[in-house]
């Protein structure tokens, strides 16, 4: 399940469901699980988390474009984004995920690859 967290924290929900700020790759029977929570419906209920029609950072490529950049601007995870870089193939998309990319990378990170 792809899942987004639109708060600038963590969130540990159940023993299985770690939420970054921004979208994030979830089990899906852990995160039917975690809806069992009554504070995960709240969130759900009031927009904080966000269950993505598509299912996985590789099917980001069925979503619009501007909706597709909005989702990589939020994502923090950079094993996630370039999960993302591997199955899109559009040029305004690619341009977003490397920029988000070059954000969240770590500096020692960085200098690697200059």
């Amino acid at each position: 399940m792809l899942i987004t967290n639109k708060e600038p924290r963590i969130h540990h929900l159940g023993e299985h469901v770690r939420l970054l700020p921004g979208a994030n790759e979830v089990d899906a029977k852990a995160w039917e699980a975690a809806k069992k929570i009554a504070v995960v419906r709240h969130y759900l209920d009031e927009g904080t988390f966000i269950e993505h029609a598509t299912k996985s950072a590789t099917a980001i490529g069925s979503l619009a474009p501007a909706e597709a950049i909005r989702l990589v601007g939020e994502t923090f995870d950079e094993a996630l984004l370039q999960q993302m870089r591997a199955a899109e193939k559009r040029a305004e998309v690619l341009a977003a995920i490397e920029a988000q990319v070059a954000k969240v990378q770590l500096p020692a990170e960085k200098a690697k690859r200059k």
